[in-house]
């Protein structure tokens, strides 16, 4: 992260770790002599109970969230991404992200051209590619009943469900997200629905009951097609598809 090194007092990295494994505080306690990074430990019930935790240590205007096994990209211009920052004043800013299908070729990800219809039915960004103006953040909160659309859920609350409230930026993918997460597994493809469901009657959002139906039929065929084929091959196949898709729209 040399970018980082050159712009000490424009950002810090909260590392917010509950393991019991000493290897993470003394790699935040080594870094730190290089990179502003702060180590927070303390127990959580789950991801939105850590980003909250988190969230209550954050100093800065924008806050953005990386799992453990998120990747910096290398040649990532950080300073241009810095410039952006300093001019937005829309609570909420996305740049596109990368999925990593363990030995399966890369997708890059964002649809900046679907996301107004999207947004209502589900979360059309990924939380690495997500940053949030900080002091709004923190009234909402994430609200830890969720097991994963916690974080659509506050997305919506914070944009007040207006697309236009979201801001999103042409730049080259920042992080490397690799697959494996609850969010990305198919057998959860059901419990995704049902949270989806829940984030829209929090945020006053009509049930399209078709599209709610053709969703459940989806899920379903990747459920069976699971029992028969690595959900890796799975969500490699489905993310090049939409990738395709969206080149073709673009063009």
């Amino acid at each position: 992260m040399p970018i980082l090194s050159q712009y000490p007092d424009d950002y810090e990295i909260l590392v917010k770790d509950c393991s019991l494994n000493d290897k993470v505080r003394e790699s935040a306690i080594q870094y730190s002599e290089i990179l502003n990074i702060r180590y927070i430990h303390q127990p959580d019930s789950g991801i939105y109970d850590a980003w909250n935790q988190a969230l209550s240590h954050c100093k800065g205007r924008w806050i953005y969230f990386m799992g453990a096994d998120d990747l910096f990209i290398q040649a990532f211009p950080f300073n241009t991404l810095m410039e952006h920052l300093r001019k937005q004043n829309k609570p909420v800013v996305s740049i596109p992200v990368k999925y990593v299908f363990n030995a399966y070729s890369s997708v890059s990800t964002i649809d900046i051209i679907n996301f107004r219809n999207q947004i209502k039915y589900k979360n059309p960004f990924d939380h690495q590619g997500i940053f949030h103006q900080s002091d709004i953040l923190r009234e909402i909160g994430f609200d830890t009943s969720f097991r994963i659309s916690g974080d659509f859920n506050t997305l919506l609350k914070m944009t007040k469900a207006d697309p236009d409230n979201i801001v999103c930026l042409s730049m080259p993918p920042m992080v490397e997200m690799h697959s494996g997460g609850i969010s990305t597994m198919i057998s959860t493809n059901f419990e995704r629905l049902k949270e989806r469901a829940k984030v829209r009657k929090n945020n006053n959002i009509p049930t399209n009951h078709t599209v709610v139906f053709l969703s459940y039929i989806v899920a379903s065929v990747k459920i069976l097609l699971s029992k028969v084929i690595e959900d890796a091959k799975i969500a490699n196949a489905i993310f090049r598809f939409k990738t395709m898709l969206l080149s073709l729209r673009k063009s």
